[in-house]
């Protein structure tokens, strides 16, 4: 059974609205249930009791995000809000993860209810920067636990821009005196679609490329086989702003067109992969390979999705043979080439090219958090634990994501450093309170220590049903009945642990006698 998206209520003031927006759009198109009153199914209807309507949609939420700005500190409903979501808060019910705005006054000028907000670890982004609004976005995916997907072109530059124009030039007006004043709206278009792309506000990007394209149909009785790339464009803001459905139904649309490319095939690709159906993207990017078997994305998706697909090694290596790193413009597009290179390695059971490969990375300083804990999962399989546990330390001031510390405080625990495994596990359950087994495997550091105070304060939110749902999965079940054993429970964990489908040697039983004589504990 898939998981339900994570639920996310975003605060901010009406006054806000047009920075706030482009943060909107861009986590429309993440997993994530996103609330966005603007929005005309999602609106409050009228008659709606304001202040109730909101504290109901807070009550619905996983996630609270509320923007932190001049404006926020000032206004009504945001402070409701950020009132009620501090008492959710406090009753385990929701995770709050404030942003801190550009411009947004130092935190001594906070008035209540923000004052409050201080306390909590937050986020801060210039909402006008594409560049720190598109890593705020990863980083609240790395908070929430899901898997961020990029923009489907992560070079800034528009892409097909100079195929557009062209064709742009090439066209004529149902009356020719009336080019001159046709052609000078749609180039203002054009460039108001430019503008709205490159700073990020996929919303208003695509209403300027939707304008273009009708524009163009009317004007040019012809332009369903005269325009190619306007529909591509539109389709690429489509799934940018996570409409994945519209984005296909335009694409397919384009696949009997004269005029059809590797553009059209690549950016299927990309919905199919977002919808997860693997199967269909790797052929989908192996028909834009065809026609472009330069392109070097087309390319690196089809070595990662011939890895997911289970295709042999030989295939993959092929690939990656006829990959031109020169045609890659973004140091960060190289950088996730050699990443994959290395991904494809590891799954092939090649730790020591892995490691060559991320260990290159390291040392040029071309890291994310994923490749760093990657480079220390191919020194684990390399049995160079300290080693990977000194990359692992030495950049934990630089990432907070909740990936990275669980690796962290697991291998601290592995090797014997109990009081650093400890302090590492509470930071990981601050960080992200909400996951079962950051909470179990931090009981577990803390049984070792013999805090038993702090065991059962950790896993008894694992079975408060207003803090996690049921269990639904395996591993759910597993980490219930591991509650359970904490709790002294026997009865109801032996329940779970059948449920779970686990070998017996991963009874709670068997696991803590491992871990009892490794620490000596004394019961």
């Amino acid at each position: 059974m898939t998981a339900p998206e994570p639920r996310v209520f975003v605060s901010f003031s009406s006054d806000d609205r047009e920075e706030v927006r482009r943060l909107l759009a861009r986590l429309q198109a993440q997993p994530l249930n996103v609330w966005n009153y603007a929005d005309e199914p999602q609106e409050i209807p009228g008659g709606a009791s304001l202040p109730d309507y909101l504290c109901n949609q807070i009550n619905r939420s996983d996630y609270f995000v509320p923007m932190v700005s001049a404006n926020a500190l000032n206004t009504r409903y945001a402070k409701l809000e950020v009132e009620h979501a501090l008492v959710r808060r406090a009753e385990h019910q929701l995770q709050i993860i404030p942003v801190a705005v550009a411009g947004c006054p130092p935190d001594e000028q906070w008035e209540p209810p923000y004052r409050e907000l201080a306390t909590i670890r937050r986020r801060e982004a210039d909402l006008l920067s594409p560049e720190e609004l598109d890593a705020l976005v990863q980083e609240l995916c790395r908070d929430m636990r899901v898997d961020y997907v990029p923009r489907p072109n992560e070079d800034p530059r528009l892409p097909f821009m100079l195929r557009f124009d062209d064709e742009i030039r090439g066209l004529r007006a149902r009356h020719a005196e009336h080019d001159r004043a046709v052609f000078t709206r749609l180039m203002n278009v054009r460039d108001e679609f430019v503008a709205a792309y490159e700073a990020g506000d996929f919303l208003r990007a695509r209403a300027r490329a939707a304008f273009f394209v009708a524009m163009c149909e009317y004007e040019f009785p012809q332009a369903a086989t005269s325009i190619y790339y306007p529909y591509v464009v539109r389709a690429v803001c489509e799934s940018s702003c996570g409409d994945l459905r519209q984005a296909r139904e335009t694409l397919m649309a384009l696949l009997n067109h004269p005029s059809v490319d590797e553009n059209t095939y690549g950016a299927l690709g990309y919905v199919a992969r977002q919808e997860g159906s693997y199967q269909e993207a790797l052929a989908l990017y192996r028909e834009a390979m065809r026609l472009d078997p330069a392109d070097p994305a087309a390319r690196t998706w089809v070595v990662l999705l011939s890895i997911l697909c289970g295709e042999p090694a030989e295939e993959v290596e092929r690939v990656f043979a006829d990959i031109d790193e020169g045609r890659i413009v973004l140091a960060g597009d190289r950088m996730q080439v050699r990443a994959l290179r290395a991904f494809a390695y590891a799954n092939e059971g090649r730790y020591a090219d892995a490691a060559h490969v991320l260990g290159e990375l390291v040392r040029r300083e071309e890291v994310t958090a994923d490749i760093v804990v990657d480079y220390a999962v191919a020194l684990g399989n390399l049995d160079q634990p300290t080693e990977a546990l000194g990359v692992l330390e030495s950049h934990c001031e630089q990432f907070h994501e909740a990936n990275f510390w669980h690796h962290l405080a697991s291998l601290n625990l592995e090797l014997g450093h109990l009081d650093r495994a400890v302090d590492c596990f509470t930071e990981l359950v601050a960080m992200a309170p909400h996951v079962r087994q950051y909470r179990a495997d931090a009981a577990l550091a803390y049984w070792c220590a013999d805090l038993d105070c702090r065991v059962r304060e950790t896993v008894s939110p694992i079975l408060d049903l207003r803090v996690f749902a049921l269990p639904e999965e395996p591993e759910d079940f597993y980490l219930d009945g591991f509650a359970n054993w904490f709790l002294d429970q026997t009865e109801r964990a032996e329940y779970d642990f059948q449920r779970s489908g686990y070998s017996s040697d991963k009874h709670y039983r068997e696991v803590l006698s491992d871990w009892r004589r490794a620490f000596g504990r004394r019961s």
